[in-house]
């Protein structure tokens, strides 16, 4: 039986300040760097991550010594124009307010969908993803937001 986990990246700047981090690619900040340093995962088979700065960083301190394979379709939701912004620096914008009405269903504006996540090559629907021409599974990525 195939293992598989899912694993957040460590906290960045942006999450400390509550902002909307989906492409922005910053560094973990220290915080979140000695964070993980204290947690302790068994050794694992591969590892795969986002290209983002925060996930390749939490994969190498989680798994030291293991490589780390860039998934491009792992890439994290766009958040259009409430990118790297706070609900405060939001407060105002009648776009964030409309978005906060419907429970967070409409489209990020400028970004993407939550309900319909975009198309392959973005990083949408599920499909297929090989690395050394060897079949792993399906990337299904859905624009969840973890705030």
């Amino acid at each position: 039986m195939i293992k598989l986990w899912l694993i957040r990246h460590g906290k960045t700047e942006g999450n400390k300040l509550s902002r909307y981090i989906g492409t922005t690619d910053e560094p973990l900040c220290q915080e979140g760097t000695e964070f993980l340093h204290k947690m302790d995962y068994p050794k694992v088979q591969a590892v795969y991550v986002s290209p983002l700065k925060r996930c390749v960083q939490t994969a190498e301190i989680l798994f030291p010594g293991e490589p780390v394979h860039i998934i491009e379709e792992l890439a994290e939701c766009d958040f259009g124009e409430f990118e790297n912004k706070n609900y405060k620096e939001l407060e105002g914008n009648p776009h964030y307010q409309e978005w906060i009405d419907s429970n967070g269903t409409l489209p990020f504006p400028g970004g993407e969908s939550r309900m319909y996540p975009q198309p392959c090559g973005r990083g949408g629907t599920c499909h297929p993803w090989r690395y050394d021409h060897e079949y792993h599974g399906r990337v299904c990525r859905y624009t969840e937001t973890i705030l």
